[in-house]
């Protein structure tokens, strides 16, 4: 598996990714998906998007803000391997500031799969500070990280 920056020809992949959770959003896709051609692309020319590639198939996405110092975008394909979502985690907070809080929204709902990312971003560090929030319309869970002791 190779991790690597985005780049604009994986939009396609990368939103082929995402439609792999619409099964599992609690919410009005077309509001779910209301400017994320956009967001994509802005993620990519800002070098904030990393792609998890098997053999030219993208297995995971994941999108940072610096700024922010949070995880705005984690999508793990239902075909990738079990360590794909350790290895995108592990490059987003290498440019991160692991010094600060990190937070990251999490989708909200009983399936399995959605259960599963909730288990692994707690085996991760991360907790639940707000179970109330709302992107886009889809409930989520608003996670973070504390920051890492020096």
């Amino acid at each position: 598996m190779l991790i690597r920056w985005a780049a604009k020809e994986d939009k396609s992949a990368w939103l082929a990714l995402s439609r792999e959770y619409d099964a599992y959003i609690d919410s009005d896709l077309a509001q779910w998906y209301d400017g994320f051609d956009i967001y994509m692309a802005r993620k990519i020319a800002q070098r904030e998007a990393l792609a998890a590639m098997e053999h030219e198939i993208c297995m995971g996405a994941i999108a940072i803000s610096r700024s922010h110092n949070r995880i705005t975008f984690f999508g793990i394909s239902h075909a990738a391997a079990a360590d794909t979502a350790e290895a995108l985690l592990s490059a987003a907070l290498n440019e991160l500031d692991t010094s600060r809080e990190i937070t990251i929204n999490a989708p909200k709902g009983d399936f399995p799969k959605l259960q599963n990312e909730k288990r692994f971003l707690e085996s991760q560090g991360f907790t639940i500070y707000d179970d109330t929030v709302l992107e886009n319309g889809c409930p989520m869970y608003g996670m973070r990280l504390c920051p890492l002791s020096t």
